[in-house]
């Protein structure tokens, strides 16, 4: 039995080769790993853990946390609550708005990159315009999903909180209005509830970026709309799209290893002048403990700069999955 995902991969390879080939490829090169840095950066996000230890006198360690807590609970007055949650509101409104705006431009430089790959002629500025109105309904639409997506963060937020608090013991009073939470029943509960929520979100984050974005870009229609006929087609082929996220794990390997090789290559030269940066930094800094504030600049730059040569040099992985996701849906169609 032949499956759209396994047959596509070989021509999506002779396309990818083709694309980086030819006349001026230097500059073709450069201009598509720069859209292609600029669209992972907009696309990419981080993590973090933090650790909690305690030592064999956890209940005296509880206790003070629990008194340190409900002290700085106390000491917070009307006036201070008040402007808490101004200032907490006008945080959120920034980074939304910031969201927004970002958003827009990933948009705009992922159906630039399509247009570029499909037209074999690299476009930034003029690709922008070209796909404005996309870009802002797309951005529109997937804003939409975000907001709906506050009740599952709103959700883990809490199980979390509920979690730490019925784990390690704590006085749940000192939360105030909210000790209910501090409950194993309803943290099952709001755990199964948060569990539903990710998933249908995670199907529907899958369906936008698999499906519908790519939809739109080959044809004249808003995301909703687009994503209404990505869902169909999605449930109408499910046993192809199964295969084809096996295929792009297979291939995700593959991309990793090459991508680990390419970024020791890259990354010698760089842990060269890193070191001798670092010598001459300890040096002067030892002397001048004000110029440790210009060479962490310099490291951070220098990181940066690392991170754009080894995206433009990884160009072909990105163009390939570009070429692929297209030929998948267009198989899907047809």
């Amino acid at each position: 039995m032949s499956f759209y995902s396994i047959d596509i991969v070989q021509s999506c390879i002779d396309k990818t080769k083709k694309f980086f080939s030819g006349p001026d490829l230097k500059s073709k090169w450069l201009k598509i790993g720069i859209l292609v840095f600029i669209y992972s950066i907009l696309s990419g996000g981080g993590g973090g853990g933090s650790g909690f230890s305690s030592g064999s006198e956890s209940g005296s360690g509880v206790g003070n946390i629990e008194n340190q807590i409900q002290n700085l609970i106390n000491s917070i007055t009307p006036e201070m609550w008040t402007m808490i949650f101004i200032g907490g509101a006008l945080v959120f409104l920034f980074l939304v708005i910031l969201g927004i705006i970002l958003t827009l431009i990933r948009n705009m430089t992922f159906f630039s990159i399509l247009e570029s790959i499909e037209t074999n002629s690299i476009g930034i500025l003029s690709y922008f315009k070209k796909f404005y109105s996309k870009a802002i309904s797309l951005t529109i639409f997937e804003l939409i999903v975000g907001l709906l997506m506050i009740p599952l963060m709103l959700g883990f937020t809490t199980l979390v909180i509920g979690g730490i608090f019925l784990g390690f013991g704590f006085d749940a009073s000192i939360l105030g209005p909210i000790a209910f939470i501090v409950s194993l029943p309803l943290l099952i509960i709001l755990g199964l509830f948060v569990f539903v929520l990710a998933f249908v979100f995670g199907i529907i984050t899958f369906i936008i970026n698999q499906f519908a974005r790519y939809w739109m870009y080959k044809k004249e229609m808003s995301a909703f709309e687009a994503f209404k006929k990505s869902f169909s087609l999605a449930l109408s082929n499910v046993i192809e799209i199964i295969v084809m996220i096996i295929v792009k794990a297979v291939l995700g390997v593959g991309s990793l290893i090459i991508t680990i090789i390419v970024a020791i290559g890259i990354g010698i030269p760089f842990a060269i002048i890193g070191a001798i940066f670092a010598v001459i930094a300890i040096i002067f800094i030892a002397g001048a403990p004000i110029l440790l504030v210009p060479a962490i600049l310099l490291a951070i730059i220098g990181l940066f700069l690392y991170v754009l040569v080894l995206t433009i040099a990884l160009a072909p992985i990105q163009v390939f999955f570009f070429y692929y996701d297209l030929a998948f849906l267009e198989k899907l169609l047809k």
